[in-house]
């Protein structure tokens, strides 16, 4: 991919937000299947999750349970 291909990509941005909220869900799954929290950084610092508590796209779909879908933390 050449310089401007990758400043287009980063400029019109939705192709990179897909991919984020791609990798977001991959990590939560995985910490699902491990059992481990995930490390979140909010306000400064770090934060531990129960990735159970990250309702995906795939979860609200379903559970009809669309309203209480979280994109990201």
């Amino acid at each position: 991919m050449d310089n401007q291909r990758i400043r287009d990509a980063f400029e019109e941005g939705s192709g990179i937000d897909r991919a984020m909220d791609r990798a977001f869900a991959a990590a939560v799954r995985l910490h699902r299947f491990h059992g481990v929290p995930l490390a979140l950084w909010e306000n400064g610092e770090v934060r531990y999750v129960d990735a159970c508590q990250i309702v995906l796209p795939e979860d609200a779909a379903s559970s009809n349970q669309e309203d209480s879908f979280v994109s990201g933390v």
